[in-house]
């Protein structure tokens, strides 16, 4: 949406790639027993033609041209010049095992990773290592059955489920009410349920900074850490308006609101003493760096709680702080294919696709931030801070939750469907009057099939054998066709309405201009305009939910690059403007 409404541009489908206009880069390849996702970033380039050459293959693509070639935004690529680059990985992942080039493409930095299938989830080292799946007892079934583990792990407060025997010694407190401020002032707004919290944010990139994003419209005082050393993959990428500069940047500006900022380079002898002192004085540290990056740099939680034993503080890596694979590198779009979401992505019998979005960021910042309130209330309640090690690959995992219980309860290791679904039939999307318009439909029992049915009017749609579930899957592929020979001719809209109003689930498809415009998301203001110094006004998205009696809103835009670094250095740490000249003159401010 955010190309849109910068640049105009609307992307079409790329088939699960990572789409631009009407161009795409490919994320999944087949390989020898299965397929891969790549990400293809700039500094993987030469360790990919290398390996590639090692294996006694010959790359037919230059490593160091496309390191400089985006994967979207202007200068992506077209078809022609990606069959240079594909073709040599088509070949080359064709001789070996998607573990294989998993294992081995992740420790020569390359952001590789395998499709998993619920059985492989079951056999991943990373997942076996860390214990994540567990036995659960099922009344239904009359034994146990593996399920997945916790979706975050917080030290102070371990998961528990019912089936785990709770010693409690006094009686649980009671819930936790509307602030005093809020209930004595019906004005009150979502800025004072975390006034007087103070976030350090040294996350970067979309979990962290989005999780940390909603702690600022609640009020906390979020301040996001950054180096010019090593800027947020956000400031750098597109679309951008302005200068174009490292301030312009949409996605910064859209996962960064409400939020100060400073500049630290934590590879300076001067910087772990100031981080320990922004630690000090924050009630939670928020990170997303590899694992052992804190650590390096003097700054692991035991180092954080020696100067403030109360603080919560949140590590959002890949695949978790501990474990054989916690090094390995990855965004969203790639590390869906590990959590197992591409390999639904499909029609049966084809090549997975993947969703073409980093659609595991969008499930595990929901997360995130309810892990952090959580740990608040906690600590509201008791004075404890405590560390949440919050793997992204565990958490997203708990969106096939369904999949993996049906693999470890019955056996059944569901293929890709497409649009179909195994309980509702018709369940797809149709194609309406105009170029590249569609609707989804979904009849969810026999009686919204006999009110499509009678709609659509198509004598062959009335055969009695449809009436039951099974007999128009049996039938489906007549179904889908019948149905769509009558939806061509109609607006989308138009149809959506009549569907709509006989209680059958129906909806436009929208691409990225249907999306900024849809009069549904600019009836609850579900963007909201704010106006940025370098970008200008914007709409960015606002949070999926609306709070009654504390309402949110945006109240600034996402910090420029050290903004704040007077503010934060002098005001917040105490240190004096010659002091902070010379760290300016020193590079620890870089």
């Amino acid at each position: 949406r955010l190309f849109y409404e910068f640049e105009g541009t609307i992307s079409r489908r790329a088939g699960g790639g990572r789409a631009y206009g009407a161009t795409g880069a490919r994320l999944v390849y087949p390989c020898l027993d299965g397929h891969i996702s790549l990400s293809r970033t700039p500094d993987a380039m030469k360790p990919l033609h290398a390996w590639i050459t090692e294996s006694g293959q010959v790359p037919r693509f230059d490593p160091v041209e496309w390191a400089t070639l985006p994967q979207s935004g202007p200068g992506t690529p077209g078809p022609e010049k990606n069959r240079e680059f594909e073709e040599s990985l088509l070949a080359f992942f064709a001789t070996m095992p998607k573990m294989t080039l998993y294992e081995d493409g992740q420790r020569r930095g390359i952001l590789i990773c395998p499709v998993s299938s619920p059985a492989d989830l079951l056999k991943n080292e990373q997942l076996i290592a860390r214990e994540f799946f567990v036995e659960h007892a099922s009344g239904p079934l009359g034994r146990e059955v593996r399920v997945q583990g916790p979706p975050m792990r917080f030290s102070a407060t371990p998961w528990a489920t019912q089936q785990d025997p709770i010693e409690v010694d006094s009686p649980p407190p009671a819930p936790m009410s509307v602030p005093a401020a809020a209930a004595a002032n019906p004005a009150a707004t979502s800025r004072d349920i975390l006034k007087g919290v103070r976030v350090a944010d040294f996350s970067w990139v979309g979990v962290g900074p989005l999780s940390t994003q909603v702690l600022g419209w609640l009020g906390a005082d979020v301040i996001r850490v950054e180096s010019q050393a090593r800027l947020d993959v956000f400031r750098n990428g597109g679309p951008k308006r302005g200068d174009g500069g490292i301030d312009a940047s949409a996605y910064f500006g859209n996962c960064n609101r409400d939020k100060r900022a400073i500049t630290l380079n934590l590879k300076h002898p001067s910087a772990r003493d100031l981080a320990l002192k922004l630690a000090a004085e924050s009630d939670i540290l928020v990170e997303s760096f590899r694992p052992d990056f804190m650590t390096s740099v003097g700054l692991s939680y035991e180092d954080v709680r020696a100067v403030n034993p109360g603080i919560i503080m949140m590590s959002a890596s890949m695949e978790g702080a501990t474990g054989p694979h916690t090094r390995f590198r990855g965004f969203g779009l790639t590390l869906q294919s590990t959590v197992g979401f591409t390999h639904f992505t499909s029609w049966p019998g084809r090549d997975p696709v993947g969703t073409g979005v980093a659609y595991t960021d969008w499930f595990a910042t929901g997360l995130a931030a309810s892990a952090i309130l959580a740990a608040l209330e906690h600590k509201r309640l008791t004075g404890e801070g405590q560390y949440i090690d919050l793997s992204q690959l565990e958490a997203c995992t708990w969106a096939l939750d369904a999949e993996v219980l049906a693999y470890t309860a019955a056996g059944v290791l569901r293929p890709a469907l497409g649009n179909r679904h195994p309980q509702m039939a018709p369940h797809g999307v149709f194609p309406c009057a105009g170029d590249e318009e569609w609707i989804a439909i979904a009849c969810r029992n026999d009686a919204e099939w006999q009110r499509l049915a009678g709609l659509a009017g198509d004598p062959s749609l009335a055969n009695p054998e449809f009436a039951t579930l099974a007999g128009r899957q049996a039938a489906e592929d007549a179904i889908e066709a019948a149905i769509a020979a009558w939806t061509a001719s109609l607006a989308k809209e138009e149809l959506v309405e009549r569907l709509q109003a006989l209680g059958i689930p129906a909806y436009a498809v929208n691409d990225m201009a249907g999306v900024h415009h849809d009069p549904q998301l600019r009836a609850r203001d579900h963007f909201w305009r704010v106006a940025h110094p370098v970008i200008g006004e914007a709409d960015w998205d606002a949070p999926p939910y609306r709070l009654s009696r504390t309402p949110m809103f945006s109240e600034r835009a996402a910090p420029l690059l050290g903004q704040d670094n007077e503010a934060v250095y002098c005001g917040v740490l105490g240190l004096s403007s010659d002091e902070l000249a010379d760290l300016f003159a020193d590079g620890a401010l870089d």
